[in-house]
């Protein structure tokens, strides 16, 4: 089994592969933008908070994760356009899927920041999309997420 933070990220990405929401999909904050890609989705996880317990042994974590996903896409003509568009098929996947197959309590848009580069062959935009997520599992094992 692996943690829970990998089950969730995976879990994003079999929701935003499912809805074809971009070209590539990657679980890594790092994947190099082949030259002939136009989009991609990167799934990463920043931090976490501990956001309640129970009083008693094992502890019961009520969790609260940062989830991003940084969508990137490259084209020389309507670069936000193509931006948005990949916002749209993200916010609405997860929006549909929102407790991600009953794996989480919530997973809730929090933040979107955009930024551009123009250094390259061709324009590369990102749009952050920063997700909040509440899930819980016990002290004592990290790996199942309790409903």
């Amino acid at each position: 089994m692996s943690h829970a933070r990998q089950q969730i990220r995976e879990k994003v990405a079999a929701v935003l592969t499912a809805a074809n929401a971009a070209a590539v999909i990657s679980q890594s904050r790092v994947y190099p933008l082949p030259p002939d890609s136009t989009t991609v989705a990167l799934i990463y996880t920043n931090t976490e908070t501990v956001l309640e317990t129970t009083l008693t042994a094992p502890r019961k974590f009520t969790r609260e994760l940062t989830l991003m996903i940084e969508a990137v896409a490259r084209k020389v003509s309507d670069l936000d356009d193509q931006l948005d568009t990949l916002c749209v098929n993200i916010e609405e996947a997860i929006g549909a899927n929102h407790t991600l197959d009953g794996l989480v309590k919530d997973c809730m848009l929090t933040d979107t920041t955009i930024t551009h580069d123009f250094s390259g062959d061709a324009p590369i935009g990102n749009a952050r999309l920063q997700f909040r997520v509440l899930y819980r599992t016990a002290e004592n094992d990290s790996e199942t997420l309790i409903g």
